[in-house]
């Protein structure tokens, strides 16, 4: 089922839109632990992009959380929420909260906090690449 959420995400219409994907890093208040992970965003309309993405801890980067949000965005700030899908059996689906900011204009460095009922982590993120419009409309 998660397999099949990522693969409906990836390779709909979307796909001629905006992409950019990245690495996020930073700490899990709630647990004192790093955590790492991996990031696919992609523009839908002006101020509004969805995304989907994977997070683990560092030492146990194999039982992490498959995430994926929608976000408003508003000049170098944006706010969304989602959904996090365990990677481990017995784990419930959450809902979260994401904000994001972007404190350089020349740089694509962006500051997050994601929030959820039992966690509160707050790090980087950094685009590795980013892909333009294949379509015009």
């Amino acid at each position: 089922m998660k397999k099949a959420v990522l693969l409906i995400f990836l390779f709909s219409p979307l796909v001629y839109s905006q992409t950019s994907g990245g690495v996020i890093g930073g700490q899990n208040l709630t647990m004192d632990k790093q955590v790492l992970g991996v990031v696919l965003n992609k523009r839908i309309l002006p101020h509004l992009s969805g995304g989907v993405g994977y997070l683990g801890l560092i030492e146990n980067f194999d039982e992490g959380i498959i995430m994926a949000n929608y976000q408003i965005n508003f000049f170098n700030f944006s706010i969304g929420s989602g959904m996090g899908i365990p990677v481990v059996k017995n784990k419930k689906i959450f809902p979260f909260l994401i904000a994001t900011y972007k404190p350089f204009k020349k740089q694509s460095l962006r500051i997050f906090i994601n929030l959820s009922n039992d966690r509160q982590v707050v790090g980087f993120m950094y685009p590795l690449f980013k892909t333009k419009k294949m379509l015009k409309y």
